[in-house]
């Protein structure tokens, strides 16, 4: 199954969204065994979910400090990004309750649009 395919769509697909794990190697000797972790991550997922992971194999530099909101790259970082790529809703580390509503709203808005209106 690739993206947008109708018949059997994996779990990380939300309608005319979907979910991508995303996994950063910044250290040297993390990019040096990357292809043995992404083949071992890929082993743990679904086939349907394959095209949804991801590796990036640099540093991500002083420029994303910003947008992950934290310099501590061992928290896990979720963006939800509208159909322009904008980023909507950022969080990183354990989920609170608070974080979690707002979470559900920005993606409640987005889905009800379906990506309709002005691009």
């Amino acid at each position: 199954t690739t993206p947008g395919d109708d018949a059997d769509p994996p779990r990380t697909a939300f309608g005319p969204a979907a979910l991508f794990h995303f996994a950063v190697n910044e250290r040297w000797v993390d990019r040096a065994v990357s292809g043995w972790t992404m083949s071992r991550m890929r082993r743990r997922l679904p086939p349907a979910e394959h095209p949804f992971y991801v590796h990036y194999n640099a540093a991500l530099g002083p420029d994303m400090d910003p947008i992950l909101m934290s310099q501590n790259r061992l928290y896990g970082h979720v963006f939800v990004l509208d159909p322009k790529g904008r980023i909507r809703f950022r969080a990183f580390g354990m989920p609170e309750e608070e974080g979690l509503e707002m979470y559900a709203a920005v993606v409640a808005e987005l889905r009800e649009k379906g990506g309709k209106g002005k691009r």
